[in-house]
Formats: structure tokens, C-alpha cells, sequence
């Protein structure tokens, strides 16, 4: 049976699935939260590097698309992630 409220998360005072949902994070920014806050105590830096993909895929996205208020960024923010 799958562990409900692992330790590696209710050691918070916040949650993290509890600050994702009530913020309304999108699919990406919550694998982001996820990652960073149990990396430590889970899967080290396997899970940095899952975070790092995550944030990739958004900085890709961003690139291509319109911010919601309607402005591109003119900083751009390039990072490696060696697998």
C-alpha cells in the first residue's frame, strides 16, 4: 500500500500537495515544489535533477508562448541539466 502522508512531506508546515493545490499550481510548478522539498530526504540528486527538467521545460515554454499579461521577457535563463 502507498504511503499517504510520508514523512519527507509532513515535516512542513505547509504541505506541499496542500501549498500546490491552494495556490493552484499547474502540473510543472508542482513537480517543482515537489522534488525540491523531499529531495534531501528521498532520492538526493535524482530529484534536483527532475526538478531541473521541470523548470527547463518551463523556461522552454515560456519562450514560445505570450506571458499572461501580455509581455515577452527580455531575460533569458539558460541552464544544463546533465542526466
Amino acid at each position: 500500500m502507498t504511503q499517504i502522508n510520508p514523512a519527507h512531506y509532513s515535516k512542513y508546515k505547509i504541505e506541499p500537495w496542500d501549498f500546490i493545490y491552494e495556490n493552484n499550481l499547474g502540473f510543472a510548478e508542482g513537480n517543482i515544489i515537489k522534488y525540491v522539498c523531499r529531495w534531501r530526504e528521498k532520492n538526493g540528486i535524482e530529484d534536483l535533477n527532475k526538478a531541473a527538467t521541470y523548470i527547463q521545460m518551463l523556461i522552454d515554454k515560456a519562450k514560445t508562448e505570450e506571458y499572461s499579461e501580455g509581455e515577452r521577457s527580455s531575460e533569458t535563463l539558460e541552464i544544463t541539466i546533465d542526466h
